[in-house]
């Protein structure tokens, strides 16, 4: 396997104390998911397709074709058969190529902001098509608390964060014969050393 040469220096940004991110194998441990093999893993937005390091060295199991990230830039550049890029297409818009979704991670943090429910709505079916299509989804979301290390006060973004949590509870509810789990509430990154702190949170949805 070829790694870029930028993989050396940014995939040590996903190592160490990051609980938010250690929060995700928790979840798919929990959930019983660490087999990816004949499945699929999508993560939506950032650079998270480094993460395949990472989820690599937590005993997670990837089969071919089985790991997509939306960032097609240096992700065509890594040489290993189980992580494909996205083809061209809107930006939630992957049903039209999936054929079993068992993880769905979303990191664009700057989406997921104070009254951008239309996002939020969209990412909430996708999930729920995902679970209708292959059974059971690990959906995982970050929510952004604060920008350029400046917190949004907890009694801003909290009562906002409920609600969409509300919104998402009620959504599953209302499809027959699929129920969803939470994996804790959610984990804060650290504000130091983050240009984005953002809270984490875990789903299984399921029939």
């Amino acid at each position: 396997m070829t790694e870029p040469k930028s993989v050396h220096y940014k995939k040590g940004k996903y190592r160490g104390n990051k609980p938010y991110r250690d929060s995700l194998v928790a979840a798919l441990r929990h959930f019983d998911m660490m087999s990816f093999v004949d499945s699929e893993f999508f993560t939506l937005g950032g650079m998270e397709w480094v993460e395949f390091e990472y989820l690599l060295d937590q005993g997670i199991v990837f089969g071919p074709r089985s790991y997509h990230n939306i960032d097609r830039g240096l992700l065509n550049q890594y040489d290993d058969p189980r992580v494909v890029a996205h083809p061209k297409t809107d930006f939630l818009d992957i049903r039209s190529f999936w054929k079993c979704p068992r993880a769905i991670c979303y990191d664009s943090t700057e989406k997921l902001v104070k009254l951008n429910e239309y996002c939020w709505l969209r990412l909430i079916r996708l999930a729920i098509d995902a679970a209708l299509l292959s059974g059971r989804v690990c959906f995982t979301w970050n929510y952004m608390t604060g920008y350029g290390n400046l917190p949004i006060l907890f009694e801003e973004w909290h009562p906002l964060y409920e609600q969409w949590l509300g919104m998402l509870v009620e959504r599953v509810d209302a499809e027959s014969g699929l129920s969803v789990d939470f994996y804790n509430e959610g984990v804060r990154s650290p504000q130091e050393g983050s240009l984005t702190p953002m809270l984490c949170s875990h789903c299984l949805i399921y029939k």
